[in-house]
């Protein structure tokens, strides 16, 4: 009787609240899709870099934290599509966001001892962080260099083309000094200089007066 008690409410659900809860479905599926896609194969990407002795390599203190996150969202999506047919009984709901809240905690546990863990593993790899070809963006990579010539100051606004030159070298750029990293950034700034000015005239036109 409490079943079906409970079937007949949750069927009453409106037009309005289901598409609230496919949306809501839908974007933890995107969320699930970035982390295992995009960001799983930036992660093997790395690795391969490594192992390679590249001379930058981005790492980020958030891939296994994030890895260990997926489950915590395929269980909201087995809640709400639980609730989206109608199925969403006490116990299941309770199951879905019980096993949720495990990976979400594990998740948050340990980004600190694994950021802590990559720090102390690219160090004894002789790598050394880079500040200035790392995203400020919460979340992003850092970039560690093999040797700190590489890490060329005030290249943020070429910050990004400047790391897909590197990572194009042969053999993740073993034969690449220091001085051709520093002028190929010279060379990326000046194109980004002559496209600003062409296309803000008047701002550069106003400088030189």
């Amino acid at each position: 009787m409490s079943d079906s008690n409970k079937i007949s409410v949750g069927s009453s659900k409106t037009v309005g609240e289901r598409l609230n809860i496919l949306f809501f479905i839908v974007a933890f599926a995107s969320v699930v899709f970035t982390i295992i896609y995009i960001r799983g194969h930036e992660f093997l990407v790395n690795i391969y870099r490594l192992r390679e002795r590249s001379i930058a390599v981005e790492v980020s203190n958030w891939d296994v934290p994030m890895f260990l996150a997926v489950p915590c969202f395929v269980s909201l999506i087995i809640g709400l599509v639980l609730r989206l047919t109608d199925l969403d009984r006490d116990k299941r709901i309770q199951r879905c966001v019980g096993v949720a809240l495990i990976f979400a905690f594990l998740s948050i546990a340990v980004r600190i001892p694994y950021g802590f863990a990559v720090r102390s593993y690219m160090e004894s790899l002789g790598y050394s962080p880079c500040w200035q070809l790392s995203s400020l963006a919460i979340m992003s990579p850092t970039v560690w260099v093999r040797n700190p010539g590489y890490c060329i100051e005030n290249v943020g606004s070429v910050r990004r083309p400047l790391l897909q030159w590197i990572n194009l070298q042969a053999d993740g750029g073993v034969d690449v000094t220091p001085d051709e990293v520093r002028a190929k950034a010279e060379e990326l700034l000046d194109i980004f200089d002559r496209d600003q000015r062409l296309k803000f005239p008047g701002i550069f036109h106003e400088d030189k007066q």
